[in-house]
């Protein structure tokens, strides 16, 4: 049975491999850069889930990390609605809320759409 429990582990993505990572298991999302400059990351994201925000977030968090940003702002969104706004800084992470006013994942017609060319 020992032999049964480790074999199983050892099939199993680490959660920290980032470059074994998929979206299988939070759902499509697209990252579209707003800013890139002085030291700071904006970007809008669209998710399929919302319930995968908080672990999206932590992985583009993540493949940002070596670029050496000060702040990375994320305004996520699903289709039907705004998510929140995430910014992370070498020493804080804070979550906001987001107004309604646009929402950069919905066409004019209603029609859905990525903001930017960067699947996931």
């Amino acid at each position: 049975m020992v032999a049964v429990a480790a074999g199983s582990a050892a099939c199993e993505r680490p959660k920290t491999d980032i470059l074994n990572t998929t979206s299988e298991d939070i759902g499509n999302y697209t990252v579209a850069p707003t800013s890139s400059s002085d030291g700071q990351f904006s970007a809008h994201v669209c998710v399929d889930r919302a319930g995968s925000t908080d672990e999206i977030v932590r992985r583009i968090t993540q493949q940002l990390a070596n670029h050496e940003y000060s702040t990375i702002t994320l305004d996520v969104y699903t289709r039907e609605q705004p998510v929140g706004r995430y910014v992370s800084s070498r020493s804080n992470e804070e979550r906001s809320t987001l107004g309604s006013d646009s929402n950069p994942c919905v066409r004019n017609g209603g029609e859905r759409q990525g903001p930017g060319p960067e699947t996931r």
